[in-house]
């Protein structure tokens, strides 16, 4: 397990720079930490705002609206995301301070290591997936910028209409596309880092579960039972602790996402087909990868739910194979039956969601809905 250890450290090391960089890592600088969060936070919304403000502009015209709404709904959801965690700072700090600790401590253990690290491999695949996606869909507006700077034409990253005057290549509109660079960097980064560090937590809980079930299977009447069934009660408060602080950060989040993305699949797909034979390769790269990016985000929240899940029930259920029913000592399988009463882990999105598989078909299915809606509207105002 020495491979997929030093691809645990890679991915755990890339992934914290993102959110360093997203002024959201919790262990990071105690001053500057807050204060390029809350940088974040005003590039962020001014360059939504102005993008809103665009598709208010050309709220005829449907797919030049959905173009820059798009754009709008994505740099406000990394707002709310950088907004969320700042707030649930101490939720964070609890989580590496707890979750993240035990689970490195437990990676120490060599014997350990085919339980936290099972599905390291598919966690990194997704993250470097995620953050490859939404390099592309960002990336792609740099690009069409330089591109357009070339030939003398000064124009922002993205469709946005700021509301006072300024002259094109003077000293205003470089400082609005700095700002607008900066939010670029931003969108990239918080989406890439937000998500991925749910899906890094998940891992962490998942092979905890899974060091707990092991731990239940060995569980055997003995003079030193009790401390040896104390540590298990330990572990299992601790992971339900870690599930309840991790449903409160992230609930929320959660939930706009999966709103977020049916809405922007929807408004990508009735781009690409309404002008699918004027598209660019540019432009189709673009597409793709926002409608790649929706899917990953919409997926990986459903997957790290549902996954969440099915290690504490195979957790509870590992205690029904230990050999503490044909024990006979009574008090010993009295204690056992205790653990055996608390219910699994289910990942409830502020109460009103639960995150499991079919989240994600519930969202592809919205999209579509909302795209023939779409359609409807656009032949309602072309007649």
């Amino acid at each position: 397990m020495e491979t997929e250890l030093r691809k645990y450290a890679r991915y755990s090391r890339a992934l914290k720079c993102l959110l360093v960089l997203s002024g959201v890592w919790p262990d990071f600088h105690p001053v500057i930490q807050p204060m390029l969060g809350c940088f974040a936070v005003f590039v962020c919304s001014l360059t939504a705002m102005a993008t809103l403000n665009f598709s208010i502009h050309h709220i005829t015209n449907f797919v030049v609206m959905t173009k820059s709404l798009t754009i709008a709904i994505g740099l406000c959801l990394s707002t709310i995301k950088i907004v969320v965690c700042l707030r649930h700072h101490d939720g964070l700090v609890y989580l590496n301070s707890s979750l993240t600790a035990s689970f490195d401590a437990d990676n120490q253990n060599k014997s350990f290591r085919r339980f936290t690290l099972a599905k390291v491999n598919i966690f990194a695949n997704l993250f470097y997936t995620l953050t490859i996606a939404v390099g592309l869909a960002t990336g792609m507006g740099v690009v069409f910028l330089i591109l357009a700077l070339l030939h003398g034409k000064y124009v922002m990253v993205w469709p946005s209409i700021f509301p006072f005057s300024y002259e094109p290549g003077g000293r205003v509109y470089w400082i609005l596309l700095l700002v607008e660079l900066s939010a670029n960097i931003f969108a990239w980064a918080v989406p890439s880092g937000v998500d991925s560090v749910f899906g890094w937590y998940t891992m962490q809980i998942c092979g905890e579960f899974r060091v707990l079930a092991h731990k239940f299977q060995n569980l055997k009447t003995s003079e030193n039972y009790q401390d040896d069934l104390k540590e298990c009660l330990e572990r299992h408060y601790a992971l339900m602790k870690s599930g309840e602080v991790l449903q409160d950060v992230f609930g929320f989040l959660a939930i706009m996402v999966a709103v977020t993305s049916a809405v922007i699949q929807c408004m990508l797909i009735f781009q690409a087909i309404q002008v699918f034979q004027q598209l660019s390769f540019g432009m189709m790269i673009l597409i793709f990868a926002f409608i790649t990016l929706k899917h990953v985000q919409a997926f990986i929240y459903a997957w790290y739910g549902q996954l969440i899940a099915d290690e504490s029930e195979d957790c509870i259920e590992a205690m029904y194979c230990a050999q503490w029913a044909g024990s006979g000592d009574i008090r010993f399988m009295s204690d056992v039956l205790m653990v055996l009463s608390q219910k699994p882990m289910v990942f409830r999105a502020k109460g009103c969601m639960s995150l499991k598989m079919d989240m994600f078909i519930k969202v592809l299915n919205t999209s579509v809905s909302y795209y023939f809606l779409l359609q409807t509207l656009d032949e309602g105002l072309q007649s």
